[in-house]
């Protein structure tokens, strides 16, 4: 089992990658008076039984909670609706909120613990490879408004996430997609090692070769969020494709998935990087390159001003102008501001 702690000021969550995570956890370590699910029906059809089986041994009392419709979830009125099931229910403060499922579940769940009696302790088990390497980790939730993404949410850290790759053989050549985009970003902004490995392993399936990846892309995720745990700088570089690549999930009304959007926005993002002589024309060939050879999307076949309007409202904007990550090269990336 590989182990990989993250550590901020006042807390400290171990990350667990291995095919036992969920069985060989300490759970008794983890006091807690009932524990609430949080899921949605596929995750819960593959995965639930090994959760439900090592909650009996541990004779931890337990419900499953499902939620439904994906990323039109991720409203308050699925929080609201949540936080009363655990109030009929007998949920206290000593209680610990479960997410099982991918990002969506993982936000809706996170911003659940953070704000049910004012904070509860936190699990993810995410089953999405996207989840795996990006966003189980490093404490953000939020939940959409009309007007944008993750528009409303907090940085709460979970008491640990336990990774198991075994989840990874159910996944949808779709939901691979999705992970290796954000993978491939990581050797973007942080990590070039990390980006010629996957050069060299095109659609890996093999599982030394899995481990690896989670392994490093939790320790990117690691390194930055340990430094900046509440984005006021250096964890802003981890957007690098998602200015843009929001704004394509909301004009696409969340058609083209989050891997998809944040690989064009990366493609859209590194050319508008070229051409201010920010980065190489080499560097950003190889990266569009590596995402065609993980069958991501390079083109927007849409307005693209459409996209700058509707990026003009992006969370991580002030004083008047977009803000945008760069890469200076592979493996480093900035924040810019440009006007609106």
């Amino acid at each position: 089992m590989r182990s990989i702690s993250i550590k901020t000021k006042n807390h400290t969550c171990p990350v667990l990658i291995d095919c036992e995570a969920v069985e060989d956890f300490a759970w008794k370590n983890v006091q807690t008076s009932r524990v609430a699910i949080i899921t949605e029906k596929t995750p819960r059809k593959f995965f639930g039984k090994e959760l439900e089986k090592t909650l009996k041994k541990n004779k931890i009392p337990y419900d499953f909670l499902e939620i439904k419709g994906g990323e039109s979830a991720k409203v308050l009125k699925t929080i609201e609706d949540l936080a009363n099931q655990m109030l009929v229910k007998g949920y206290d403060r000593d209680c610990l909120v479960i997410s099982l499922g991918g990002g969506v579940v993982g936000d809706i769940a996170g911003f659940l613990a953070a704000t049910y009696k004012r904070g509860v302790k936190l699990i993810h088990i995410p089953t999405t490879f996207l989840a795996m390497v990006d966003s189980s980790l490093g404490g953000k939730n939020g939940v959409n408004l009309p007007q944008g993404k993750n528009m409303l949410g907090t940085i709460y850290q979970p008491v640990a996430v336990l990774i198991n790759l075994e989840y990874l053989v159910k996944l949808p050549e779709r939901e691979w997609r999705n992970g290796f985009a954000e993978v491939i970003k990581y050797g973007m902004i942080w990590d070039e090692k990390l980006f010629c490995f996957l050069e060299k392993h095109i659609l890996t399936r093999d599982q030394k070769d899995l481990e690896y990846i989670v392994s490093e892309a939790v320790k990117v995720k690691k390194s930055i969020v340990e430094r900046d745990e509440h984005e006021e700088n250096l964890r802003k570089i981890l957007n690098y494709g998602h200015t843009i690549g929001h704004a394509i999930e909301i004009a696409s009304g969340h058609a083209i998935s989050h891997g998809e959007a944040v690989a064009i926005g990366m493609s859209i993002e590194g050319k508008m990087a070229v051409e201010r002589g920010i980065l190489r024309a080499g560097d950003y060939e190889r990266q569009n390159k590596l995402l065609v050879a993980f069958r991501l999307p390079t083109e927007y076949a849409g307005d693209l001003s459409r996209l700058l309007d509707i990026a003009k409202g992006d969370k991580k904007n002030k004083g008047g102008q977009i803000s945008f990550i760069f890469p200076e090269k592979i493996g480093k990336a900035n924040l810019h501001s440009l006007d609106k």
